[in-house]
This record gives C-alpha cells, sequence and structure tokens, in this order.
C-alpha cells in the first residue's frame, strides 16, 4: 500500500518565507557517509559530521557524500553553508514531495528525481543530488540498500567508477536510483498475469480490488516516472558543462530505462483496464444465463399454472369435474404442455449455464 508519505499535505508551506525548511515529525535524524575513491584507493566513514567533512573533501579524488534523513535542521543548515548550497535548492530537497526536475545553479548542479523504495508497496521516495567540482551530494529521506551497488562497484579497483570522474560517479547513481522501478513493475506484471488467467478460467468479482490496487500503483510510478524522464531528456542541453563527453551516453541510456519504464507502466496499466472489462463481461454474461434459465422455468409453469388456475376456480357448471377420468387426463396434459416447452427450450439453449 502508499504510506502517507504520499499525502503529505502541500499546504503546509503556505505563508511561510522562500527557503524555509519544512522537517516532517516522523523524518529520521540526519546523517552523513563519507566517501572517497579514485585509481589509488577507496576509503568511507560513516556518522561524519560537518565540520570532519571540510576537512575530508580536501584530499585528492572523488568525494561522495550521502545524507540520509531531514530531522536534523542544524545540520542541513550547515551542509548548505559548508558546500554553498543554494538557499532554495535545499528547501526543495528538504520539503518533500517535490517534482523531479534538474537545476544549474552558479554554485552547482541539483537533480531532484521521485523513485519507489524497495519494498513489497509502492512507496516514492525523493532523492536529490547536489554536484560540485569533485564532489557529488546524495539527500534521501529513509536509509535503505538504493546505493548499494555503486559503492560495491566503487570498491573495485579495475571499475569504471575508479577510473572516470565525477559525472561519471553521478550517473551510477542516478542509474542505480532509476532501476527500482524496474522491480515494482515486474511485480505488478506478475500479479496482473496470475489476475488474467484466473478471470478467463474461474471469472469472480474477487480480483477486482487487486486490480483496482494495481492500476493506482503504476499511476503513481507513471506520476513519477514521467517528469524524472523529462529530467534526465535535458541533460544533453542543460548540462552539457557537467557531463563530459564520454558520459552522456551512459545518461542516455539512464533515460531509455525510464521511456521504458513509462511505456511498461501504461502497457500494463490498460492491460488492468481489459482484465477488469474481461472480469465484468464475464459477470454479466453469468447472470444473463442464470436469468435465461430462470427464465425458461417460468416460461415452463407458466401454461401449467393457468390450466391448474382454471380448474382451481368454484364454478359449479365444470361438467369435468364430475369425469372420473378428468383427473387423469388433466395430470397427462400438464405432462405433456410442460415436456413440450421444456423440449423446444432446452433445443435452443436456454438451460446451459456454461456455454463451450
Amino acid at each position: 500500500m502508499v504510506s502517507k508519505k504520499q499525502r503529505r499535505s502541500m499546504s503546509a508551506g503556505v505563508g511561510q518565507s522562500p527557503g524555509a525548511l519544512r522537517i516532517p515529525q516522523d523524518a529520521l535524524p540526519t546523517r552523513i557517509a563519507w566517501t572517497r575513491f579514485d585509481e589509488q584507493g577507496f576509503e568511507r566513514k560513516e556518522d561524519v559530521s560537518v565540520d570532519e567533512l571540510a576537512k575530508l573533501v580536501q584530499q585528492p579524488g572523488k568525494h561522495w557524500i550521502d545524507v540520509v534523513g531531514f530531522g536534523t535542521e542544524r545540520v542541513l543548515e550547515r551542509m548548505r553553508g559548508q558546500f554553498q548550497i543554494p538557499w532554495l535548492g535545499l528547501a526543495d530537497i528538504v520539503n518533500v514531495p517535490q517534482r523531479p526536475r534538474i537545476e544549474v545553479h552558479r554554485e552547482g548542479l541539483l537533480i531532484i528525481l521521485q523513485v519507489p523504495r524497495p519494498g513489497a508497496g509502492v512507496d516514492l521516495d525523493q532523492v536529490s543530488f547536489f554536484a560540485v567540482g569533485k564532489l557529488v551530494i546524495s539527500f534521501r529521506e529513509h536509509d535503505d540498500d538504493m546505493f548499494k551497488q555503486p559503492l560495491s562497484r566503487a570498491k573495485d579497483k579495475s571499475s569504471r567508477l575508479r577510473v572516470n570522474g565525477p559525472d561519471y560517479l553521478l550517473y551510477r547513481l542516478i542509474d542505480s536510483a532509476v532501476d527500482l522501478y524496474f522491480p515494482q513493475i515486474d511485480r505488478l506484471a506478475d500479479h496482473l498475469d496470475g489476475i488474467e488467467g484466473e478471470a478467463v478460467d474461474r471469472p469472480s468479482s474477487r480480483p477486482l480490488r487487486d486490480l483496482y490496487r494495481i492500476r493506482r500503483e503504476l499511476g503513481i510510478l507513471l506520476r513519477a516516472a514521467l517528469p524524472s524522464r523529462d529530467v534526465l531528456a535535458s541533460c544533453d542541453r542543460e548540462c552539457t558543462s557537467y557531463f563530459q563527453p564520454d558520459t552522456r551516453p551512459f545518461v542516455r541510456d539512464v533515460q531509455d530505462h525510464l521511456a521504458q519504464i513509462v511505456e511498461l507502466a501504461e502497457h500494463h496499466r490498460s492491460a488492468a483496464v481489459d482484465i477488469q472489462e474481461l472480469i465484468v463481461a464475464n459477470l454479466d454474461l453469468r447472470m444473463n444465463q442464470v436469468m435465461k434459465v430462470l427464465t425458461a422455468v417460468t416460461v415452463v409453469f407458466i401454461p401449467l399454472s393457468f390450466v391448474t388456475g382454471v380448474y382451481g376456480m368454484n364454478f359449479v357448471h365444470m361438467p369435468e369435474l364430475e369425469w372420473k377420468y378428468g383427473y387423469g387426463l388433466l395430470i397427462a396434459l400438464l405432462l405433456g404442455v410442460g415436456l413440450t416447452i421444456y423440449w423446444r427450450l432446452r433445443r435452443a439453449g436456454w438451460f446451459r449455464l456454461n456455454d463451450s
């Protein structure tokens, strides 16, 4: 299910001054991890203070600062002053959710994306990047395995991350975040396949709630993936001063991944609508077949009810009432009329509940 984070009120910041930080009540305390690597070595430290960062980033090599949690406003403000993060830029990073976008500032490059969190349900998380010089800073709300793969690659001496520049590091972080869409798409697609098979073999109204949830989750993914795709598409025009020519094809590859994600989400959402219509059509068909059988039963008994109703009237002059063969003849007449109507309706298929 979608967490309450996706329903945070956008009116919370009405009336506040521009650049003010709105710290959510459930925000995690801010923790900072520092990573430095180049062709010669790799070094990482957890729970680093801002004062330590000021000294650590002076070392040679590429530097990656991973900021997790927005609960400590004092630390975030010091980060803004230490690394010259734009005033409004930090507000956009912290005041989630924001629309994905890219901004080129005099101080550096700011990229904001919305990606799914690892897990069973669709729960979007905002991840932001501020890149300047040899430094890349990532901001995210939750401590998860979003950047597990690039961190593992940075430890490998033979990886491109150790050789290429900080723009390639930024690409790998963005690529790792975007890849979180694919497990969610695959999970929803597998669920849809199961529902489709059940809708064909054993149609019932039970899967309709699951179909609504799947359509809703796909809509959430689409609302995040569409602007994220546009953000990366604009990198070719707006980020030429940061991404080197050798790195731009990799950035376009991430854009292609997002385009594929959008296409898959739209396809599966359309498939969910088709499956829902198939279930409703099958249920209507079964209802029509049941009504047809009930109508056939009614047609059989209407003439029988008419005949018995006639002989149930209390008239004095009814010769058949005194005839000794009257009862047997009446029963034979009723059986004959009923069986004849039943035979004709059966030949027409009115008593068939399941069409082969």
